[in-house]
C-alpha cells in the first residue's frame, strides 16, 4: 500500500533527509499482510462453525487490520453480526458493499435478510428485486422471494417463485427443498415426492437431506398403505380428478 508523505515547507536539508528515511520506513509497517489476515480469517471461520459469532467478529476485526476494507472479510463479518443478531451493525457494514460484484448475488441476499430479521418486508423485497435485476438467474434470490410469500401464507405465489428458481438455476437445491415441503402440505403429494427426489440428487449428507429423506419416505407410506382411508398419491391435479368420466 503506497503512502504519500507530505513535508510542510521543509527548508533544512537535514530535516529533509530525516523525513526521507521515515518515508522509506513507514510503508513497511503500513503494508497489508495477507498471510496474517488469512490466519485470522481461518480462526474467524472456525468460530462461526462453532456458533461463536462474537469471537468470530473479533477475529474478522483483526483480519481487517491486516487487509483494510477487504470486501470478502467485511461480508463475512456482516454474516457473523447477523448470527449475533446485531442486524443494524450488519446493515451498516453491508450498505457500501452489498452491490459489489465480487459478492455477486450474496450481497443482496444478506442485505435483504437483515431487513427481514428486522421485520421490514418492504425494504427486503426491494433489495431482492434489485438483486434479481442484476442477477436474473439467481436461484437463491428466487428462493428469498418465495420465502416471503410462504411465511405470509401465500403458498401459490411462493411456489411460483421457487419453481422459477429451479428453472433459472437448476443446480441450486434450496428451491426444490421448499417446493417439496410446500406440496407435502397439500393433496398434490406426487409433487412433494418429485421435488424431494430432485433435492436429494443435488444435496448430500446434510441435516436437510435427512429431513427430506424422511419426508419422501413418509409421503410414499401415506399413499401406499392398503385398507385405510389415506389419500393416495395422484398423478394429476384435483381439478382433473374431479372431472366425471365420459
Amino acid at each position: 500500500m503506497s503512502l504519500l508523505i507530505r513535508s510542510n515547507r521543509m527548508q533544512r536539508s537535514l530535516l529533509a533527509a530525516f523525513v526521507l528515511i521515515l518515508g522509506c520506513a513507514v510503508p513497511v509497517f503500513s503494508q497489508r499482510d495477507p498471510v496474517k489476515a488469512d490466519e485470522e480469517a481461518g480462526k474467524a471461520i472456525e468460530y462461526m462453525d462453532a456458533n461463536l459469532p462474537e469471537n468470530a467478529i473479533e477475529a474478522w476485526d483483526r483480519a481487517l487490520k491486516y487487509m483494510p476494507n477487504y470486501t470478502p472479510y467485511l461480508y463475512e463479518k456482516a454474516v457473523s453480526l447477523v448470527m449475533a443478531k446485531r442486524y443494524l451493525d450488519a446493515l451498516t457494514i453491508l450498505q457500501p458493499i452489498y452491490t459489489d460484484t465480487s459478492l455477486k448475488e450474496r450481497g443482496y441476499q444478506l442485505m435483504g435478510n437483515c431487513h427481514d430479521f428486522m421485520q421490514d418486508t418492504a425494504s427486503s423485497r426491494a433489495v431482492y428485486r434489485a438483486g434479481l435485476a442484476a442477477y436474473p438467474k439467481s436461484g437463491r434470490l428466487h428462493f428469498e422471494m418465495g420465502q416471503q410469500y410462504y411465511v405470509a401464507y401465500d403458498r401459490a405465489r411462493a411456489n411460483v417463485w421457487w419453481l422459477k428458481g429451479t428453472q433459472v438455476e437448476p443446480s441450486f437445491p434450496t428451491n426444490y427443498y421448499w417446493l417439496a415441503r410446500s406440496y407435502s402440505e397439500t393433496r398434490d403429494l406426487i409433487w412433494a415426492v418429485f421435488y424431494g427426489e430432485a433435492f436429494l440428487n443435488l444435496e448430500r449428507n446434510t441435516p436437510r437431506t435427512r429431513d427430506m429423506s424422511k419426508l419422501v419416505f413418509d409421503t410414499w407410506n401415506r399413499a401406499m398403505r392398503l385398507g385405510d382411508n389415506n389419500d393416495p398419491i395422484n398423478f394429476c391435479s384435483d381439478s382433473v380428478l374431479d372431472v366425471p368420466s365420459p
